[in-house]
């Protein structure tokens, strides 16, 4: 690897490698040779100095009343990364918990229109995780209309499981003859316009208005108490 990119991969930009290996090879020197060497202009050479000095790979000493700059010799370079890489190790542990803290936030995102619709339920597919789903039946195959059966093609086809719950219809019956489809019924009606999906940590709810949404819910603790909603229902159910 050439010197000036392994120093930029270190972490300095193009004029503070310029000119820390002006002063490695000028060391110790005045800022104005250090400038010249460099091929930077005086008005920034002392910013450059400074913002090295603060990284901690350049010196300076009064000689004769005037500043002069040294390097850092190269393999203190290499100290720096160790010392950087022992700090972070030992923050390990209270980064990880400031993780934990972060992915307890949901990802919330809204897709429009049928392509957002598919696109959902195409990520249900892809995730290969058992879908637990209820509300009313039929809503999606008339939103998608000859798009859906293919969706159901490429769950049965990725051997996911297919458990829900519906109000009673002809339709609903109709959904018991599915491959890898458990179905359960209640006696209430179910919201006409709404169908919820809980899948892995996801959670999609469908809305069949006349512009149909999804809204995608990424949690673990969301989809968990989806997941027991969704549970109590399952036992109340009748076959």
């Amino acid at each position: 690897m050439e010197v000036r990119e392994a120093l930029e991969k270190f972490g300095l930009d193009k004029n503070e490698t310029a000119v820390y290996l002006a002063c490695l090879r000028l060391s110790p020197a005045l800022a104005s040779t250090i400038a010249k060497t460099a091929n930077i202009p005086r008005a920034s050479i002392y910013d450059i100095l400074e913002r090295l000095m603060q990284k901690g790979i350049v010196s300076f000493s009064i000689q004769n009343g005037k500043k002069y700059f040294s390097a850092a010799p190269p393999e203190q370079l290499i100290k720096f990364l160790e010392d950087k890489k022992t700090a972070l190790e030992q923050a390990l542990d209270e980064l990880k918990i400031l993780q934990k803290k972060e992915e307890i936030v949901p990802k919330i995102q809204v897709y429009t229109g049928k392509e957002g619709l598919k696109t959902v339920l195409n990520d249900i597919v892809r995730t290969r995780k058992t879908i637990y789903a209820y509300g009313a039946a039929g809503l999606s195959e008339k939103a998608l209309k000859w798009n859906f059966p293919k969706i159901i093609e490429a769950r049965v086809k990725a051997g996911i499981k297919f458990k829900v719950i519906f109000d009673k219809s002809a339709t609903a019956q109709e959904k018991k003859k599915l491959p890898l489809t458990e179905v359960r019924f209640i006696s209430k009606s179910f919201e006409d316009l709404t169908f919820t999906e809980i899948y892995g940590s996801k959670v999609a709810i469908f809305i069949y208005s006349e512009q149909p949404s999804a809204i995608l819910i990424e949690s673990e603790e969301v989809a968990k108490s989806y997941k027991r909603y969704f549970d109590i229902l399952w036992e109340t159910a009748k076959k």
